[in-house]
């Protein structure tokens, strides 16, 4: 499975956000978009999943029966007056997902001890991996992590990094934006780099961390080309 983007255009008033961005995206890839602030990361992922609406974008793939995108945000926004479970019932029943998938996901996440509980009541750091379990139970064949592990302890993280490591291997992809570059250094395949709307694209072949900052820094660096 692959997913090649092109084309992919987005102006805010006057400003050209992103100009006509390319990616290919491979199966059992996870990918690193990393940018300033401000640089349309997370306009790009909510373009990909279909969140707001682009200038212009072409997307070839092949045929699929599963969605193509799902978007983790950074802050998850659920009903605050369901429990968690409630949450994902009520929105794995809009894509003809059974209690009982929502119950064995539940099991092998060991998130016992708050599911039952009011959304409302949530730390940012539950609510974080309430969205991670709504994004595998709809098994997209992409998922985009916006910040993804900025609330989550150190075992929760660890858990976390290795879920997504097993739904990559069964032949899906992830786009990581963050700012934490030891997470992107360590966990992605190749490199989305954006920078005054444009994106370069590169392996990850950086054994060294210090290597890998200094080559994503003086990208960023750069000024923008008249």
């Amino acid at each position: 499975m692959f997913v090649q983007v092109s084309n992919l255009n987005k102006k805010y008033r006057d400003k050209e956000v992103l100009k006509n961005i390319k990616l290919l995206i491979e199966e059992n890839k996870t990918y690193a978009l990393l940018g300033a602030n401000g640089a349309g990361k997370t306009t790009l992922l909510q373009i990909l999943a279909g969140l707001i609406p682009s200038d212009s974008c072409e997307i070839k793939t092949k045929d699929t029966d599963r969605e193509l995108f799902y978007y983790i945000p950074n802050k998850p926004n659920f009903l605050e007056y369901l429990s968690g479970r409630e949450n994902l019932e009520m929105l794995s029943s809009l894509k003809g997902i059974n209690k009982q998938e929502v119950n064995d996901l539940i099991d092998k996440f060991d998130v016992s001890n708050f599911i039952d509980e009011l959304f409302i009541t949530y730390s940012q750091g539950m609510a974080e991996q309430l969205s991670f379990l709504m994004g595998f139970l709809f098994n997209p064949h992409i998922l985009l992590l916006d910040e993804p592990f900025s609330s989550l302890d150190i075992l929760n993280s660890i858990k976390i990094k290795n879920k997504l490591k097993q739904y990559i291997s069964g032949g899906n992809s992830t786009i990581i934006s963050t700012h934490i570059m030891a997470v992107a250094h360590q966990l992605s395949d190749e490199v989305l780099l954006l920078n005054n709307g444009e994106i370069i694209q590169f392996q990850n072949n950086f054994h060294d961390l210090q290597e890998f900052e200094k080559v994503v820094l003086d990208f960023l660096k750069r000024p923008e080309q008249s």
